[in-house]
C-alpha cells in the first residue's frame, strides 16, 4: 500500500511539473543559484576561520629580558613563560645570533660605521594559542617585572583580526539564513501556483472522498523534486567552481591557507545536497497548507 502510494505521489508529481515546464525549470535555475551562493558563503566562512587561525598561530609576543640577567634566570623564564596555559611554545632568542641574521636582512645598510656593539637585548618569542585571549596573557607577562624589561606585540592588530573574524562569522550566517528564506519563499510561490493550476482537480479529489494525505503527496513530492534537481546543479557548480579557484591560488598564491581539503568540500556538498530536498519539502507543506487548507 505505501509502496503503491509513492509510485502514485511521483508520478502525479512529474504530472504535474510537467504541466508547468517553464515555473519548473525557471524555480530550479532560481534555487540552484540560491542554494551555489550559500554553498559558496559556507566555504568563504571556512576559509575566513582557516586564515583567522593561520594568522593566530603566526602571532608572536617578543619580551626582552633584562640586561645582564644571568643566562640561568632567562632559562628558568623561558620554562615558566612556556608553562602559562595561553603559551603554545617560548623559544629564546640569542642576542648575538639575532644580531647576525639581523645585519644579514639588512645588507643595504653599513651598520658597522652606524651602530658600535650588539643593541639588541636576549629575547624570548611567544606563541599564542588563542588570539582573542592576547589581552590577558600580555597582563600575566607584566607581572614578571624582576626579569621582563619589555613586551612587544602588534595589541591593535590582534584586536583588528579578532573583530574582522567575529563580524565576519556573522555577517556569513545572516547571509546564508537569507538565502535559505529567499529559497523557501522560492519553493512556496512555485507550488502555489501549481495548486492554484490544479484547483478543481483537488476539489474532485476532494469530493470524491479522497485524504489528505493522498492529495498532499504529489506536491510534496513535487517541491522535494526541485530542491533535489535545484541542490545538485548548485553542487556541480560549487565543486567545479571551488576545484577551479583552489587549483589558482595554489598556482599564483601557494602559501596563502586555503581550505583544499577534499572531506571539507564534501560537508558543504553534503549540507547543500540535503538542504535543497529539506526546503522543498517544507516550503511545498506551507503552500499546501495555506492553499488547501490541508
Amino acid at each position: 500500500m505505501l509502496l503503491s502510494n509513492i509510485k502514485f505521489f511521483i508520478y502525479e508529481a512529474f504530472i504535474g511539473l510537467n504541466r508547468s515546464r517553464l515555473m519548473f525549470f525557471t524555480s530550479i535555475a532560481t534555487i540552484a543559484v540560491s542554494l551555489t551562493v550559500f554553498g559558496f558563503f559556507i566555504l568563504v566562512s571556512v576559509n575566513i576561520h582557516s586564515i583567522s587561525n593561520y594568522m593566530s598561530s603566526k602571532f608572536e609576543i617578543l619580551v626582552t629580558v633584562k640586561e645582564n640577567l644571568p643566562q640561568q634566570d632567562i632559562k628558568r623564564l623561558r620554562a615558566k613563560l612556556a608553562r602559562m596555559p595561553l603559551v603554545n611554545s617560548a623559544l629564546f632568542v640569542d642576542k648575538d645570533k639575532a644580531w647576525v641574521e639581523f645585519k644579514k636582512k639588512y645588507t643595504h645598510l653599513d651598520l658597522a660605521t652606524l651602530i658600535v656593539g650588539n643593541p639588541l637585548p636576549h629575547s624570548i618569542t611567544i606563541q599564542v594559542v588563542e588570539l582573542n585571549k592576547i589581552k590577558q596573557l600580555v597582563a600575566s607577562l607584566k607581572k614578571e617585572t624582576d626579569s621582563i624589561d619589555d613586551i612587544i606585540y602588534s595589541g591593535d592588530l590582534s584586536e583588528k583580526l579578532i573583530v574582522f573574524a567575529k563580524y565576519s562569522q556573522i555577517i556569513g550566517v545572516s547571509i546564508v539564513v537569507f538565502l535559505l528564506l529567499a529559497t523557501l519563499l522560492i519553493i512556496i510561490n512555485t507550488i502555489r501556483l501549481t495548486v492554484l493550476a490544479r484547483i478543481e482537480e483537488v476539489t474532485i479529489m476532494q469530493l470524491v472522498g479522497a485524504t489528505n494525505g493522498l492529495i498532499r503527496g504529489p506536491f510534496l513530492f513535487e517541491g522535494m523534486i526541485i530542491g533535489l534537481i535545484g541542490a545538485l546543479g548548485a553542487n556541480l557548480i560549487l565543486h567545479f567552481g571551488y576545484q577551479y579557484i583552489t587549483q589558482l591560488f595554489v598556482e599564483f598564491a601557494p602559501y596563502f591557507p586555503i581550505v583544499s581539503d577534499k572531506t571539507v568540500l564534501f560537508s558543504v556538498l553534503l549540507i547543500v545536497g540535503t538542504t535543497g530536498p529539506l526546503i522543498g519539502l517544507l516550503g511545498s507543506n506551507i503552500s499546501i497548507s495555506r492553499s488547501l487548507k490541508l
